[in-house]
């Protein structure tokens, strides 16, 4: 009964502080549901207080409100924003305790402050025949922040995050994501607007043949009120239908100041891709708490064409039309009258027998 109460305390103080800050006209972004019961969720739910300034701690729990008799462990990892964000200490909770019984193991994940991550953090009651269990509610963790920066964080349970019997899960945040809560943590009472936006799109050479590199350069800017951290993928014939195809690279845990904009480099190697025009696109995945997700993707304005090395005339085929070129310029070098680049298949400044063996190898192939 007392835990209810408590939950109803919760509950209540949120919405009282919901219609406080409606009244004073204050945004409330980040501020989430609550999860349906039972639940894994970071507690506080929502913390907006501008009191907790850089330099201090902010420590969150992980809770369950499951009031079974069959826990045997639990699991979570999660994720925060590092600009504002950094980890420092991870404490058992009072779920699964070596009070409640010497077997039980607690195992604190590691901090990743590049990329805002706790890694897997778990608790056990280790067993040999006879299984070993506990009852909720109950608080698997206690996670303490060092606070950096002024601004905002999403603190994200993952989907490895489960509660378990000894034999299946309980809650399973991977299969019922409506069972877990996530928590935000804000320490300015204006909510920060987040929008990292692509600007450009350029590809350097725009045509030649298979295997070739091709430099790709991205232009990204902060359009947000605070620092943000972010990734960029480059793809070639992209199909946001299936984010993880063709792509050429990605940048991870860049991290960009407010107003600010950076020139990012990718490489692209062709030799496994099929010839034909290509389009480049950028594509920045949407960051926390962003709202402007219209700039997040660009196409180069120009595609890159990729031929088989021996299409000297670059129809899309290479037929008797290549060998004939190839006949015409066979011997040649650059300051001779009959030099024709485009039958130096392997660039080293002359054609000759190398280059006709690589027409050869795809004499007779069309796009």
């Amino acid at each position: 009964m007392k835990s209810k109460m408590n939950r109803k305390e919760k509950l209540l103080t949120t919405s009282l502080l919901l219609v406080a800050f409606s009244v004073l006209g204050v945004s409330m972004v980040g501020i989430s549901a609550v999860p349906t019961s039972p639940y894994i969720m970071v507690t506080p739910e929502n913390r907006v207080d501008p009191t907790i300034t850089p330099g201090m701690n902010y420590t969150i729990s992980v809770y369950t409100d499951y009031s079974g008799s069959d826990i045997w462990a639990w699991q979570f990892s999660l994720t925060f924003n590092p600009c504002v964000l950094e980890g420092i200490e991870v404490r058992n909770g009072d779920l699964i305790t070596k009070v409640k019984n010497l077997n039980a193991v607690f195992k604190p994940g590691t901090f990743n402050n590049t990329i805002g991550t706790l890694g897997l953090t778990s608790a056990y009651f280790y067993y040999t025949s006879t299984p070993i269990t506990t009852s909720g509610p109950g608080t698997l963790a206690y996670v303490t922040f060092k606070v950096k920066s002024t601004g905002d964080s999403y603190i994200t349970l993952r989907t490895d995050t489960q509660l378990r019997d000894p034999i299946i899960p309980i809650i399973d945040a991977f299969l019922q994501p409506d069972q877990i809560g996530h928590g935000y943590f804000r320490n300015t009472l204006i909510a920060p607007t987040h929008d990292i936006a692509v600007t450009s799109v350029t590809q350097a050479p725009t045509a030649g043949d298979r295997g070739m590199f091709v430099t790709i350069t991205v232009i990204v800017e902060n359009q947000g009120t605070v620092d943000d951290i972010f990734e960029v993928k480059a793809y070639y014939d992209y199909d946001p239908a299936f984010p993880g195809h063709n792509v050429i690279e990605t940048k991870t845990a860049l991290i960009l100041a407010a107003g600010a904009s950076k020139t990012l480099s990718f490489t692209w190697n062709t030799a496994l891709v099929w010839p034909g025009n290509h389009t480049i696109t950028a594509v920045v995945p949407s960051i926390s708490g962003e709202t402007d997700t219209a700039d997040n993707t660009l196409p180069s304005g120009v595609e890159v064409k990729i031929i088989f090395r021996g299409d000297v005339n670059n129809d899309g085929k290479v037929d008797n039309s290549d060998l004939l070129a190839m006949s015409k310029a066979y011997g040649s070098y650059p300051s001779k009258s009959n030099w024709n680049l485009n039958c130096d298949f392997n660039l080293d400044g002359k054609v000759d027998a190398y280059d006709l063996f690589d027409l050869s190898k795809n004499y007779g192939k069309r796009v």
